[in-house]
Formats: structure tokens, sequence, C-alpha cells
């Protein structure tokens, strides 16, 4: 994955907690409003926002080298645990 590809997904997560954070100060948002904000970026957009940079990858050696690495650092925490 090319790094502007990444430092795109990277900026649209932030953009989704600028546009919060913005609402916030804004007044249109309030405290109690936090759980259901949450939740719609949690099972909605944050998702499609993952399958959008998922879907046009090309499966290559590589993405195999890093889904090995995220398991053994996954398994090493565990076991440091």
């Amino acid at each position: 994955m090319p790094i502007a590809t990444l430092a795109a997904s990277i900026a649209k997560i932030l953009a989704l907690v600028g546009v919060g954070v913005a609402l916030r100060l804004t007044g249109v948002l309030k405290r109690e409003d936090v759980r259901v904000v949450n939740a719609l970026i949690v099972y909605v957009a944050l998702p499609a926002l993952i399958f959008g940079v998922i879907w046009p990858a090309r499966l290559t050696w590589e993405l195999a080298r890093v889904a090995v690495m995220a398991w053994g650092v996954t398994f090493a925490g565990l076991a440091a645990a």
C-alpha cells in the first residue's frame, strides 16, 4: 500500500474526529449525544471506511506478511500479559 493511500485513510479518520470536535464546540452536539455518535462511527462509518480501503487493494505477499506480523504481535502481547 503506497504511503499516500495510507495517509489519505488516516486523514479521513482524523476528519471524522474533527467533525465531532467541531460539532461539540459549536454546541450542536451535547454530552448526552456522545453514545449515539460513537455508535454511528464504530458500527457504520469506520467499517465503511475500512471496506473502501481494502476493496481496491491488491493481494500480495507483503499483505500476508503484515497479517502474520499483526498476529505475532498480538500473541506476544498476550504472552506478556
